[in-house]
């Protein structure tokens, strides 16, 4: 493959390669200028040269075709820096891909070329050399996890840097293991454990937790551009873009700017999550309405049964040729339905309802809180303080009875001054209860009370910014 800067890749072959035979060297940068760069036609007859006394015995020479074909990649991805391919050479001496120089090379491996290099150059104080020593660190990981993700996230797990239950640890790696050739960010998982041998000699019981954990490292590298984003967000517990986008940016960035060091990379994080989820809920809508149908017979032949199982299998055979984890009855469940009710919808009230609660889940969170990003969790949110007062919320149906039940309003703002202490409020009612009692419950005022009882609830100043 021919690039731009041919005059630069031509200078690292030389450089590195020298130091081993220079006329070869030499012989080999004149074959891939006249090439255009191009490694495949450089290589089409080149064979690895035979022992002699100046140079190293077949098997470790720098000028094997694969070390070539490693040290033009590695070249590609760190930027024809010589010193960085140097330093890899170096570290893994043996490697004869780059697979295995992300396996073989890990954060303090990495941090050591860094400093190695912060040591050649220009003089500086210790915590600017740190400073400067640790920002190279995390390029160098950023550079090698977008050139070889799965390994990358292979040599992660071995080091313990990602947070996943300690049951599924192992057979993960295990996983990932038996085929080189797996990419995760463009294999599904489903097509990785549908041919591994590890995979089918667990239990059935095991099974389940570490296809779940697969899947939440695909999501999360997909929302990850660098190696310690994926560490502090699997860490947070905030593994999906859904997660991420139901958190106002703000709180986001709040809670997620220290573990990552830079508020720009968490913005661009939830940035790339929300644009992900408008993404996903487009093409779901267009599914589902591709598959629905228009209703117009001229345009798809009508809702027949048959109609609707001819649009279904053209939809899954795209799929299938896509390579997507998803198809139609993955998404929707089965497909033999008729058209729900308002009650049921994404627009119902009750969607609304689950909605606002979520709301209230997501905001006003402490950058600290331990639990930012646990969705099982309602510590120190304004849900919790919601809860704690009426906790029959959490546990009301989201039934179309429900739904449909409709409540007068002045009832709920009766409720509201119910629950407020009067100020300066006089007679024989002296807190919100009996205040309660005495307009809702007392038989001798009614179903509402009296003329004297009505003014005195506008004697109560509520607060409401506070919550309910």
């Amino acid at each position: 493959m021919a690039f731009k800067d041919l005059t630069g890749r031509l200078a690292v072959f030389k450089d590195i390669l020298s130091e081993e035979t220079p006329a070869l060297a030499n012989a080999f940068a004149l074959r891939l200028e006249s090439a255009n760069g191009d490694i495949d036609r450089a290589l089409a007859d080149w064979s690895e040269p035979s022992a002699s006394s100046d140079a190293p015995s077949p098997g470790r020479s720098l000028l094997r075709p694969e070390k070539l074909r490693l040290f033009n990649r590695l070249a590609g991805i760190f930027g024809d820096d010589v010193d960085v391919l140097k330093g890899v050479h170096s570290a893994c001496p043996e490697a004869t891909s780059t697979r295995d120089v992300a396996l073989g090379l890990g954060k303090n491996d990495f941090s050591r070329l860094a400093r190695s290099e912060s040591r050649r150059g220009v003089a500086a104080t210790s915590a600017s050399a740190a400073s400067a020593a640790s920002a190279r660190t995390a390029s160098l990981r950023q550079k090698i996890f977008r050139g070889e993700p799965t390994a990358t996230i292979q040599r992660m797990l071995a080091d313990d840097e990602i947070a996943l239950s300690r049951e599924t640890h192992l057979p993960v790696q295990k996983i990932l293991d038996e085929d080189a050739t797996f990419n995760i960010c463009t294999t599904p998982v489903s097509s990785l454990l549908r041919d591994s041998h590890a995979f089918k000699h667990l239990s059935d019981e095991m099974k389940p937790a570490v296809e779940s954990s697969l899947k939440t490292l695909q999501r999360v590298q997909a929302l990850s551009p660098s190696p310690d984003a994926l560490a502090a967000l699997t860490k947070q517990g905030v593994t999906s873009a859904h997660q991420i986008s139901n958190m106002p940016m703000e709180h986001f960035v709040a809670g997620l700017e220290k573990t990552l060091g830079s508020r720009e990379l968490a913005t661009s994080i939830h940035q790339h999550a929300v644009a992900s989820r408008i993404r996903n809920e487009g093409f779901l809508v267009s599914a589902l309405q591709t598959v629905r149908s228009s209703g117009l017979r001229v345009i798809d032949g009508g809702a027949t049964k048959l109609g609707v199982e001819r649009r279904s299998l053209a939809f899954n055979q795209a799929a299938d040729g896509a390579k997507t984890q998803v198809n139609l009855e993955k998404l929707f469940g089965s497909l033999d339905y008729c058209e729900c009710s308002d009650c049921t919808s994404v627009y119902s009230p009750a969607s609304y309802y689950v909605e606002l609660l979520e709301f209230l889940r997501h905001n006003n969170l402490k950058p600290d809180n331990p639990h930012l990003g646990n969705p099982t969790s309602v510590k120190g949110t304004q849900l919790e303080q919601l809860l704690r007062r009426r906790p029959d919320l959490a546990c009301l149906e989201l039934t179309c009875e429900n739904t449909n039940t409709l409540i007068p309003y002045i009832d709920l703002a009766l409720d509201l001054f119910s629950t407020s202490r009067p100020e300066n409020a006089t007679g024989v009612v002296d807190d919100a209860n009996s205040l309660h009692r005495k307009i809702f419950d007392d038989d001798e005022f009614g179903d509402h009370g009296t003329k004297d009882d009505v003014s005195l609830i506008t004697q109560f100043r509520p607060k409401f910014c506070q919550l309910i």
